[in-house]
């Protein structure tokens, strides 16, 4: 719990070295912002190849788990391009589930 009691101090310190522009209220004020998170309605990403497109790929919807998920995305999608053999199979996560 101490941790956390020192918390928004070091908070306002980080803010007001790495962002000179912010004054010191600004800088402790009680106020956090996070943007949305892509989310799917089944809550898997997409990854897979664009129909009748061979250019273009889709790596999407990971919601808050992208930096977990995104090394082996990026690993599906260079073997799509590459057109290797996929690690895992992919196919529950084509964009087509939801025509």
């Amino acid at each position: 719990m101490l941790l956390l009691a020192n918390f928004p101090k070091a908070k306002a310190a980080f803010i007001l070295k790495n962002l000179p522009e912010q004054t010191a209220e600004q800088a402790t004020k009680e106020e956090s912002w996070m943007g949305c998170r892509p989310l799917l309605p089944d809550s898997l990403p997409v990854i897979c190849q664009a129909q009748n497109h061979d250019k273009i790929f889709f790596a999407l919807g990971h919601q808050h788990l992208v930096l977990t998920q995104g090394a082996i995305t990026g690993k599906l999608i260079g073997q799509l391009v590459t057109k290797e053999k996929t690690a895992i199979d992919v196919r529950a996560f084509y964009i087509s589930r939801f025509n």
